[in-house]
C-alpha cells in the first residue's frame, strides 16, 4: 500500500490553519464597559507592574462539596464567557483558563492574581463585582432569585412579572448603592447593572448563589506592589 505523504502533509497543514484561526481573538466581550475604568474605580491609582488580587474568603468548616464545585464552575463560566477567544476555545485551552494563584489555608482564602498591565485585569474587576453581588441579592430575595434562575430558559409565562421585576430591582439597588462605585455616574452604573445581570442569566447560577449566601464570608479586590 502506497502512502500519499503529500496529501497527509496538506491535510495536517490545513488542520493547523483551522486550529490557529480558532484561537485568534474574535471579539471584545467587555465592550459595553469599555469606557469605564473599573480598576481605577475600585482600587484608585495603580502602576503597570502592580498585581491585582481577587480574594474569596470562605467559611472554614461544613463546606458543601457540590455547591463549592458549582461556585468555582460559575467563576470558570464567567471567565470563559468574557474571554476574547470565545468560550469554545477557552474550554479546550487550559493555558487560557482561570486558575487559583494560591490558597491561604489559615483563613481559607482563594486568591486569583493578575498583573495590572495584563489584558485580563478588567475581567478580574468584573468577576469581583459579579461575585460580590451574588450573595447580597440572594439573601435579600432568596425564593424569587432561585425561581428566576430555574425558569430563565423556559417561556416567560412560567415566571410572574412581579417576581422578575423584584429580582431586577434588588440587583439594581445593590449596584446603585454600592460604595465601591460611588465615583461613577448613574449612566455608568446602569451599564454595569445590565452587564452583571447578563452574567447571572444562567441556571448554573443556582448552586453558586446558594454557596455564596451560606459559605462565602466576603469577596475583596486589592492591589499589591511587585
Amino acid at each position: 500500500m502506497q502512502v500519499d505523504y503529500q496529501f497527509i502533509s496538506t491535510l495536517v497543514m490545513a488542520n493547523i490553519r483551522v486550529f490557529d484561526k480558532s484561537i485568534q481573538p474574535k471579539r471584545d466581550p467587555i465592550s459595553p464597559l469599555r469606557n469605564i475604568d473599573l480598576l481605577s474605580v475600585l482600587l484608585g491609582s495603580t502602576s503597570s507592574s502592580d498585581r491585582v488580587e481577587l480574594v474569596i474568603t470562605l467559611d472554614d468548616q461544613n463546606l458543601n462539596i457540590k455547591d463549592l464545585g458549582s461556585y468555582l464552575d460559575f467563576i470558570y463560566w464567567i471567565d470563559g464567557n468574557l474571554s476574547k477567544y470565545g468560550f469554545a476555545s477557552y474550554s479546550h485551552t487550559p493555558s487560557q483558563q482561570i486558575a487559583i494563584s494560591r490558597i491561604q489555608i489559615g483563613s481559607w482564602e482563594l486568591v486569583i492574581e493578575e498583573i495590572v498591565s495584563s489584558e485580563n485585569v478588567k475581567v478580574i474587576s468584573v468577576l469581583f463585582l459579579a461575585l460580590k453581588y451574588l450573595p447580597s441579592v440572594v439573601k435579600a430575595s432568596l425564593d424569587t432569585a432561585y425561581r428566576y434562575y430555574e425558569v430563565l430558559e423556559k417561556r416567560d409565562d412560567y415566571l410572574e412579572k412581579k417576581g422578575k421585576r423584584r429580582f431586577k430591582s434588588q440587583l439594581k439597588r445593590t449596584i446603585y448603592e454600592d460604595d465601591d462605585l460611588k465615583l461613577i455616574n448613574e449612566n455608568e452604573k446602569e451599564k454595569i447593572y445590565q452587564f452583571i445581570r447578563g452574567l447571572y442569566n444562567r441556571k448554573k447560577s443556582i448552586r453558586a448563589a446558594r454557596f455564596a449566601a451560606k459559605s462565602v464570608r466576603r469577596v475583596t479586590i486589592r492591589s499589591k506592589k511587585k
